[in-house]
């Protein structure tokens, strides 16, 4: 620490010292405080506070006047003893500004460690991440950098023959021999080498800094792999369960009360998760991982035990153990928002190459037979046999991997937010939008069994079939995201329920029913429910602004619970209704 502040002390710029963050009086608090851990922390934190903004504000100040005065120099069109004079001083002032906010960025770090030593945990996180605003007061941004590239363009036009880019100071004293700047255009090259230095160290500092803002990687990749797992898992066993329903002597379209039974937990457990990830992260994502570990085994042994109960209780653990809201909650909380967009796309992502892979991977798998230690094999057991190996790979790496992140406490909101009428009647419209995603359900569960009773398809041509629908409407979702600013968010609705309406009128039987027929139904089916997924969520958030991830309900969760409900419901209508299937469900 000694040799820091010599450190500190030689980079210190004399003329602006007493606008520095104190680092010796802050130092000498965290020695003499002998309060507890949280009465510390707490008034450490507001004590930094203030000196950051004192800093801040100093190198706001002097920025605005680099700027204004680099402007000025700009309109001169020819160099004189002045304008060389101006730009060396600018030049100086750049080279300060940038050291200034290097310094006090480093002194902050420095005294944030020092407070983790004296037993404050995550001190320096979570003062970043509190006070990141403040922060990005000392920020050097593109503005400086162009203020050093017109600099630079400045000393070329007093010196032809200087060139600031990849030179040393030798070299540049040598190019600056007996040109007309002299020692003066020397002076001013050689601080904007010193400033590009400057810059260079800082934006190496805050990169570095800026990088412990991230959550734990390895946590951040469990959270976001969880996504393309799962759905892989519930995918491989939708395909197949019509098949399952009937090796363990019950009515093939069974089926559709093992995928309702999984989406009508999901919703139930969707609450509980939510106040759950509200106190912890780890405990949860821990007890839903093993809630799907025990429902794959369940399922596997359902054909050996021949129990229709077993079948139906894998299932339901299966939708107990849907990590979805702790993890996109762990995403919302814990990545900086200039990065959350791009993490939060790829957990999404992960759905529709889940519902892709795990049809594909169900269909390699199906003429799979065997024992694996003294229980059959099937086609359609496979599939969870397989998950389940999986599924405690990850176990063990969210037991070993897993960081718990801070779990900081909310501050309420003084602002009052929706009232329950609000709540109501949005929630209604978005279960009436959503209806296409119904359907959508409807289909993924009956089209197994419609294929072979009507057309004799193999398991093998449906799974491809599925999947190559499923993977056809991933570029509905890319155009969404890119152009939904276009289009009126009411027009997209009307227009994907007139789609999902004629395309379940087209597949009702009139007068029998083509393979074309099918196919356009089912497809044009999927792309109205991808419309409506991409457009829910966004009607949600301007009818309910005021949600946010802390309250017990917000736009998002209300959203993601409506689906998953209306998906229930779809695949309980196959259930119910095993000798109507086109029919009636339409």
């Amino acid at each position: 620490m000694v040799r820091f502040t010599r450190a500190m002390r030689a980079k210190e710029i004399a003329e602006w010292e007493c606008f520095y963050v104190s680092y010796n009086s802050l130092k000498a608090f965290i020695k003499r405080d002998k309060s507890d851990k949280p009465s510390l922390e707490f008034k450490f934190f507001k004590i930094l506070a203030k000196e950051l903004d004192k800093a801040g504000d100093k190198y706001v100040s002097m920025k605005k006047e680099t700027v204004e005065r680099t402007n000025n120099l700009l309109f001169i069109e020819k160099p004189s003893i002045d304008a060389e004079q101006e730009a060396f001083e600018l030049s100086k002032l750049l080279r300060n500004l940038i050291k200034f906010a290097c310094w006090n960025f480093n002194i902050i770090c420095h005294l944030l460690q020092r407070l983790q030593r004296a037993g404050v945990p995550n001190a320096k996180s979570k003062f970043l991440k509190m006070y990141e605003e403040q922060m990005a007061k000392l920020k050097c941004d593109e503005e400086l950098s162009g203020i050093l590239h017109e600099l630079e363009n400045f000393v070329k036009k007093i010196s032809p023959e200087l060139d600031t880019n990849g030179q040393d100071e030798g070299s540049l004293r040598q190019s600056l021999l007996g040109t007309v700047a002299g020692q003066l255009g020397f002076s001013i090259a050689n601080e904007l080498i010193s400033a590009k230095d400057e810059l260079i160290a800082f934006q190496n500092l805050t990169g570095t800094q800026i990088e412990k803002l991230y959550p734990d990687f390895l946590t951040l990749l469990l959270a976001v792999i969880s996504s393309p797992l799962y759905f892989t898992n519930f995918y491989m066993l939708l395909l197949t369960g019509s098949a399952y329903s009937a090796s363990v002597n019950t009515d093939k379209h069974f089926t559709g009360f093992l995928n309702g039974v999984n989406w009508l937990a999901i919703v139930a457990c969707g609450l509980l998760y939510k106040y759950w990830s509200t106190k912890q992260f780890k405990i949860p994502i821990t007890f839903s991982v093993l809630m799907v570990i025990l429902g794959n085994l369940l399922y596997f042994l359902a054909y050996d035990m021949q129990s229709p109960l077993y079948l139906l209780l894998g299932r339901l653990l299966l939708g107990v153990g849907n990590p979805r809201v702790i993890n996109r909650r762990y995403i919302a909380k814990n990545v900086i928002p200039s990065a959350r967009v791009s993490w939060s796309t790829s957990y999404l992502a992960g759905r529709i190459l889940g519902v892709a892979l795990g049809i594909f991977i169900a269909t390699a798998l199906y003429s799979v037979e065997g024992t694996f230690f003294g229980a059959t094999v099937k086609g359609f057991n496979i599939c969870s046999l397989v998950m389940l190996f999986i599924w405690i790979i990850y176990f063990f790496i969210v037991i070993f991997g897993y960081k718990e992140p801070e779990i900081s406490t909310p501050i309420e909101s003084k602002e009052n937010g929706p009232n329950l009428k609000s709540w109501i009647s949005v929630t209604l419209l978005l279960f009436l939008f959503s209806i296409p995603k119904c359907a959508q359900e409807v289909m993924y569960t009956s089209i197994p069994i419609v294929a072979e009773d009507h057309w004799n398809w193999p398991i093998n041509y449906t799974g491809v079939y599925l999947g190559v629908i499923s993977l056809a409407v991933a570029p509905i979702h890319i155009f969404i995201a890119h152009k939904a600013k276009y289009f009126e968010d009411r027009l997209v609705i009307i227009a994907a329920h007139i789609i999902c309406y004629v395309s379940c009128y087209i597949m009702i039987p009139h007068h029998g029913m083509t393979t074309f027929q099918y196919i356009a139904g089912t497809l044009a089916v999927h792309i109205s429910a991808t419309m409506v997924d991409g457009y829910s969520l966004p009607f949600a958030l301007k009818k309910l602004p005021v949600g946010t991830i802390e309250r017990s309900l917000n736009a998002e969760l209300v959203t993601s619970l409506v689906g998953s409900l209306l998906r229930a419901i779809g695949c309980l209508m196959v259930g119910l209704s095993p000798s109507l299937i086109i029919n009636s469900n339409f």
